[in-house]
């Protein structure tokens, strides 16, 4: 960046930062700092909004370190599980609600014996059948919304008011349940 040097301009528009992300244990330390010199040197917080997530535990449940080599070989468990195990596993922890996380290789297999495996079974079963009778899908369209069956009339209303109940949260849940930000109001979801 190299402000005010270089970059100012940019750095102007950009400063106060939207947010800033550390572990927990970074509140008392790194972010007080940057209040301190933001408000010494720009009058301004450093930041709009702070975002905490809990500490990446290793199996032996000490803070995950590379020194100790106390967490799971990453190329092993892609190989094995393949990368959307360790995503689901991360993105459904409590370390997005504030809570720590403790890394196992027995925790992401069971991602992946209890998430990945039945929705790619359920897809599967899906291609095959929907292959086998050469259907193409028509969500959106003029047809697929027409029928008057009284039970295609149901699934419809129920899934756009599970539509619209998704939208709304969208703009009103984070991870760890407390208000974001709304859309202007010309946003769709």
């Amino acid at each position: 960046m190299h402000y005010p040097f270089e970059n100012k301009e940019w750095f102007e528009e950009h400063f106060p930062a939207d947010f800033i992300v550390e572990y927990i244990g970074q509140t008392r330390g790194w972010f007080y700092t940057l209040h301190i010199l933001a408000t010494a040197l720009f009058d301004k917080p450093a930041f709009s909004s702070c975002i905490s997530h809990g500490i990446v535990l290793g199996s032996d449940g000490n803070k995950m370190s590379k020194s100790l080599r106390n967490y799971p070989d990453v190329a092993e468990v892609f190989d094995r599980d393949g990368a959307d195990a360790m995503r689901w596993f991360l993105m459904a922890s409590p370390i997005l609600r504030g809570g720590n996380l403790v890394v196992t290789e027995q925790g992401i297999r069971d991602a992946v014996r209890q998430v990945m495996i039945p929705l790619w079974n359920t897809w599967y079963f899906f291609s095959l059948y929907a292959n086998a009778e050469n259907y193409e899908a028509n969500v959106g369209r003029a047809e697929s919304l027409g029928s008057t069956d009284p039970l295609d009339r149901y699934l419809l209303a129920k899934t756009r008011q599970f539509v619209e109940k998704v939208c709304r949260r969208r703009w009103t849940t984070t991870p760890s349940r407390t208000p974001a930000r709304p859309p202007a109001p010309s946003s769709t979801c």
